[in-house]
């Protein structure tokens, strides 16, 4: 896919999103300095923070055009991308050892083996896997919105919290292999299961924005996990979360679950 229609196609799904931020042509401004501010920084993922919505919607732009093995050319959007003039979006990094900005206060498996239990859980964004000095490391990118219809995203755009809210001092890390049933299954069969059957959309509505998460994707990066779901919420929202995952177990998607481990944090 050429760099014209890559963008094209990105700015239109984006522009939904940033919705007040001016459509698609403050985001084609953005797009131009973002690249300047990304050209000094090639190893780290950086966002354009002009509010959180538009920063939020731009760290998800950036993952979308990585996670369809788009290029991001230095220059003008419509340039041509030399071999050495590109940038990868790096995958986030969740490496458990002794070192991290959260605690770890508990992992628990709940179909399939666990992970060893560690102290500190640290959230990283590029890091090289082989600098860590971690137990485990798992790896995912942010990806495009896979079985979620447009009022469905717009539903979630208008609740979701944005991650790292002052009060949000608990989180926790779920990261989830799916069967390969489940992988077998065309698209619209999984769309069939993942919501008219198991309302995983409508569920989740439910509570935001108590409890705001992110999910990325692990499949393509052949890693041992499918999806790792972040989540945050503040103490005295934990129940919700309790609920809310309880509630998502007891679907009909989750017995194509065959791996889930549950680490529970806290900073």
């Amino acid at each position: 896919m050429g760099l014209e229609m890559a963008e094209t196609s990105v700015h239109r799904d984006a522009q939904a999103r940033l919705g007040r931020s001016g459509g698609l042509g403050a985001l084609t401004q953005m797009y131009d300095s973002l690249l300047e501010v990304v050209a000094s920084r090639p190893c780290t993922r950086t966002v354009v923070a002009v509010d959180g919505q538009t920063e939020c919607a731009y760290r998800d732009l950036l993952a979308q055009i990585y996670s369809e093995c788009w290029t991001v050319a230095i220059g003008h959007p419509h340039s041509r991308a030399r071999a050495d003039s590109v940038i990868r979006v790096p995958p986030t990094v969740f490496a458990g050892g002794r070192f991290g900005a959260w605690g770890v206060d508990g992992i628990q498996a709940v179909t399939g083996p666990t992970l060893p239990m560690v102290s500190r859980l640290a959230v990283l964004d590029g890091a090289d896997l082989a600098d860590l000095d971690a137990a485990w490391a798992l790896r995912g990118l942010t990806s495009n919105a896979r079985y979620t219809r447009r009022n469905e995203q717009e539903a979630l755009a208008g609740k979701q919290a944005e991650l790292g809210r002052p009060q949000a001092t608990r989180a926790a890390l779920i990261p989830i292999t799916k069967s390969e049933a489940w992988w077998r299954l065309a698209q619209d069969e999984r769309r069939e299961v993942f919501e008219e059957s198991s309302h995983h959309i409508a569920i989740g509505l439910e509570y935001l924005p108590a409890v705001a998460r992110r999910l990325y994707h692990a499949r393509d990066l052949d890693e041992t996990f499918d999806f790792l779901t972040w989540f945050e919420y503040a103490p005295k929202d934990g129940p919700a979360f309790e609920e809310l995952v309880s509630r998502l177990r007891a679907t009909s998607e989750w017995d194509y679950v065959e791996r889930e481990v549950d680490i529970r944090l806290s900073r």
